[in-house]
């Protein structure tokens, strides 16, 4: 397990809470294929409960939350996040959009909630964020009522490979980036395959696990990719501010080096992961 994950992701979402809309959603930024679309992938799967009391797991500013009230269309809908920041502006969405949501503050491995208090939860493009995946399932599975449904999308595998490839070899060597390595190391060791996730979701107790892939190749321009998507805000937050313009200029010409008539080529590789709780 990778160390100084959580706190490497609240220092991102310190920096970026106030900008994180324009790079990821659809409806508050200027995203072609963001946060509600992903939601709309992750909720095809899912059997909606009657009277639902759904969680958002790692909600960020409540872009998935949002999508989530706009699909049931009735229920209670509530949403948690590690960081204070992305909290307060998820707050701040709601209000501007006419959303009444309880959004929290609150560690996946240990919920602000009592046992069996949801009958649905989600989680959208966070649990590679998850540091320990058993302990955050497992912490999952017992705020969940039992028949209740879980569902989460998140990268895996092979997911960014070729911009992971431009950053290990733009910082070899570089002992004024060895937190920037350190923090895209924590994304390869947190890239799961199908495989470790069935073995989780049975070892934390779900059954009637549905998990599969989702692979598909992008070609990206390289500056718009790089100032507003999540992975490399959370790569940049390891670096000394001064150095900063310096990391992203060697970034950005690799990139470009490598890039094809079509833009730069990207694996997109997503993971969707359902399980229900049992009745007895």
């Amino acid at each position: 397990m990778p160390d100084g994950v959580k706190e490497r992701v609240l220092e991102t979402y310190r920096q970026t809470a106030e900008t994180y809309d324009q790079g990821v959603s659809e409806r508050l930024g200027s995203s072609r294929w963001g946060i509600e679309s992903l939601t709309g992938m992750l909720l095809r799967e899912m059997r909606v409960p009657e009277n639902p009391v759904t969680l958002d797991i790692a909600c960020g500013t409540g872009l998935s939350t949002f999508s989530l009230v706009d699909y049931l269309g009735t229920g209670d809908v509530h949403g948690v996040d590690l960081s204070p920041d992305m909290v307060r502006k998820a707050a701040e969405n709601a209000d501007k959009l006419g959303y009444n949501i309880e959004f929290k503050e609150g560690d996946v491995e240990n919920l602000p909630y009592p046992e069996a208090m949801f009958n649905m939860v989600i989680s959208n493009m966070s649990f590679q964020f998850f540091p320990d995946k058993l302990k955050a399932l497992k912490e999952i599975h017992r705020v969940m009522t039992p028949g209740g449904r879980m569902g989460q999308l998140f990268g895996g595998g092979e997911h960014v490979a070729e911009l992971i490839d431009v950053c290990l070899f733009v910082s070899k060597d570089n002992l004024d980036l060895r937190g920037f390595r350190e923090s895209v190391q924590d994304v390869i060791d947190m890239h799961i395959d199908l495989e470790t996730v069935q073995r989780l979701l049975w070892e934390t107790g779900f059954r009637r696990p549905l998990v599969y892939g989702y692979h598909r190749v992008m070609n990206v321009k390289p500056e718009g990719f790089w100032s507003r998507n999540p992975y490399p805000a959370y790569w940049r937050a390891s670096v000394p501010e001064e150095i900063r313009e310096e990391l992203d200029a060697k970034v950005l010409s690799e990139m470009q080096e490598r890039s094809g008539t079509r833009g730069f080529k990207m694996t997109w590789y997503t993971i969707q992961a359902y399980g229900s709780k049992p009745t007895n």
